[in-house]
């Protein structure tokens, strides 16, 4: 996990925002960079888990959306 190129950039950041292995992730940056690096990590996690959860919620409601307005439909011919 590096932050190289932006396809490495990418992926890194979806393995720290799905919780896979980002406290790796963030002890080899504080490492080699600044112990402040942690900041970073804290920022992406929660406000990535944030975006993520709405995203998925979002989903979950418009697929409900669909099933109860295809019912009312097929109840109403």
């Amino acid at each position: 996990a590096s932050f190289d190129s932006l396809w490495k950039s990418m992926l890194t950041v979806f393995q720290i925002i799905t919780g896979d292995g980002w406290n790796v992730i963030m002890y080899s940056a504080m490492l080699y960079n600044s112990p402040y690096i942690a900041l970073y990590f804290i920022i992406v996690i929660t406000i990535g888990n944030d975006l993520l959860l709405s995203f998925l919620v979002g989903m979950v409601m418009v697929c409900f959306d669909c099933t109860t307005s295809s019912s009312v439909e097929t109840d109403s011919s």
